[in-house]
């Protein structure tokens, strides 16, 4: 699996969209799309447990530090040029950026929808997470 293949998708998806949600769900869905037509990411993970590469799946599984990491600073980086505004302190956006992240890979090993469901329900949780955190800078309302 060549990792700069997958955050090239990541950083062209993230810039073709005007809006930080459609953006996070349009880098999902690439990746997860990728991965689906990749010969080596289908046979680590869509082989019979007994024929898995153990090995291959262990990195994209328990030993994905170096994967997580280099994709949460690939997919941050693009969130402070594209959307500088967001609502998001920087410890919730590293939080939310290393979540989506993580459920991106577990779509990718464990994959239970087709790319564009499962990327719509990460923008979904995003999209929840971007209000939250917009409600409470908007402070509580006053109602008479």
């Amino acid at each position: 699996m060549r990792l700069d293949r997958f955050l090239t998708v990541v950083r062209e998806r993230m810039e073709s969209q005007d809006e930080i949600v459609a953006s996070i769900r349009a880098a999902c869905e690439g990746v997860l799309e990728l991965a689906e037509h990749s010969l080596l990411v289908r046979t680590i993970v869509g082989a019979a447990p007994g024929d898995q590469d153990a090995d291959f799946l262990k990195i994209l599984t328990t030993e994905s530090g170096e994967i997580v990491e280099a994709a949460v600073v690939v997919v941050e980086q693009s969130i402070h040029q594209l959307y500088p505004d967001t609502p998001l302190t920087e410890a919730e956006l590293s939080v939310a950026v290393e979540l989506v992240v993580r459920l991106v890979l577990s779509a990718i090993t464990r994959p239970s929808k087709s790319p564009a469901a499962a990327a719509a329900d990460i923008a979904w949780i995003v999209d929840l997470a971007l209000k939250g955190a917009r409600d409470r800078l908007s402070g509580p309302s006053i109602r008479g």
